[in-house]
Parts: structure tokens; C-alpha cells; sequence
């Protein structure tokens, strides 16, 4: 009895022993796993973590910015357009005189003056040859008589200048160039024309005619 009573004590002793162990190594057991889970989700939320898992995945970000890079070409100016100066080639050709038109002597209208020199080859159309009332001086509104007629191309109506030819014009050498002239009046022809005859009225005076006076039909 006291030895069963010594050995029970023992054996229930040994027993929680045991147990305690038991739990003890389960407890170690599952420790480690659970330390290792928590130092996972601890360096997950740590930031140098973050840090980590960004410098490990920079690699990738930076080749694909290369390839990013690489397939963008490169911004280039635009392209100007070239200027090409051409220089002017200095023209050999000489250069043309202006030709001087040559002038032309305007032809003297010895018709519009009172008095003139006229050339020697001046010519006359006719005379007064008559007057109408016997007169000395002929003026205004007179009718004289005329040696021009149809053969001189007149008509009613036709007018003519009265000349009377004055002294002869010399050059220094003493040779005749022309001769003076003085516009006396104007004569309009009236309705009495015959072939080499013609009757007349003075038109107009400047200066007393007489007979013996030219006319000049004028154009």
C-alpha cells in the first residue's frame, strides 16, 4: 500500500509532465509559423518594403520607358526650305542708246501773221483785177472782181486771204531769200463764179487794198 501510494503520486506527476511538454512543443512549433507570418505581414506595411518592391520593379518601368522611348521618334524642326540666292549675272550686253527721233521743222504758217517773209517760190492763186465801184481803196463790204474760177476749185462761200507782196529780202551776202508780204483783209467768194472768173466780197479789212493785190485761197 505505501508503495502504490509512493508510485501514483509519481506516475500522475509524470503524466502532467508530459502533457505540459506536449503543449509546449505544439506551442513552439506553431510559434515559429506564426512569427514568420507576422514578420511577412510586418515588413508588407513596413515602408522600407514598399521602397523595396518600388526599386525592384524600377527595372521593369525603366524598360519599358526605353521602349517607350525608342518608339517615339525624336521631335525634329521643321524642315526649312533652302533659299537659293542666285546671283544676278552681270549682263554683258551693252547697253542701247536711245535713239534721238529726228525733229521735224514744223512748215511756218505764213498765213497767220500780218506780215512775213515769204520764199522766192511762193505762189500766189490770183488777183483783184477789178472793182465793182470805182474806187481807190477798197474796204469792208466791197465787191471785187477776181481771175480765179471753177478751175481753181472755188465756190459760193469760199474764202480767201489778201496779200500784197513788198520789197525784196537779201542775206549778208547780198543774195535774195525771199521777199516781204503783208496780210491785207479777207474776201469771201459770192454766187457769181465762172471757169477762170469770180466775184468776191471783202470779208474783212486790216489795211486799205487796192487793185492789183493777191489772194491766196484758204485751206
Amino acid at each position: 500500500m505505501l508503495r502504490k501510494s509512493i508510485v501514483l503520486p509519481f506516475a500522475f506527476c509524470f503524466m502532467i509532465i508530459s502533457v505540459v511538454a506536449g503543449f509546449a512543443e505544439d506551442s513552439s512549433t506553431e510559434q515559429p509559423a506564426n512569427t514568420a507570418e507576422q514578420t511577412l505581414q510586418d515588413t508588407a506595411g513596413a515602408p522600407g518594403t514598399e521602397a523595396v518592391q518600388e526599386t525592384e520593379a524600377s527595372p521593369a518601368v525603366q524598360e519599358e520607358s526605353k521602349e517607350v522611348i525608342q518608339e517615339i521618334p525624336a521631335a525634329t524642326p521643321e524642315e526649312m526650305p533652302e533659299v537659293i540666292q542666285e546671283k544676278h549675272k552681270e549682263s554683258k550686253e551693252k547697253p542701247v542708246k536711245a535713239q534721238q527721233k529726228p525733229v521735224k521743222k514744223k512748215k511756218t504758217n505764213y498765213f497767220d501773221s500780218k506780215s512775213f517773209v515769204a520764199p522766192i517760190d511762193f505762189q500766189m492763186d490770183g488777183k483783184i483785177v477789178g472793182i465793182k465801184e470805182e474806187k481807190t481803196l477798197i474796204s469792208q463790204g466791197d465787191v471785187v472782181y477776181l481771175d480765179i474760177g471753177f478751175y481753181n476749185g472755188v465756190e459760193k462761200g469760199t474764202r480767201c486771204d489778201v496779200y500784197r507782196k513788198k520789197e525784196k529780202i537779201r542775206d549778208s551776202s547780198g543774195e535774195i531769200i525771199g521777199y516781204q508780204v503783208i496780210k491785207l483783209g479777207i474776201l469771201q467768194l459770192t454766187e457769181d463764179i465762172n471757169e477762170n472768173s469770180a466775184t468776191a466780197v471783202i470779208y474783212r479789212s486790216y489795211e486799205p487794198i487796192v487793185k492789183g493785190d493777191y489772194i491766196k485761197i484758204a485751206k
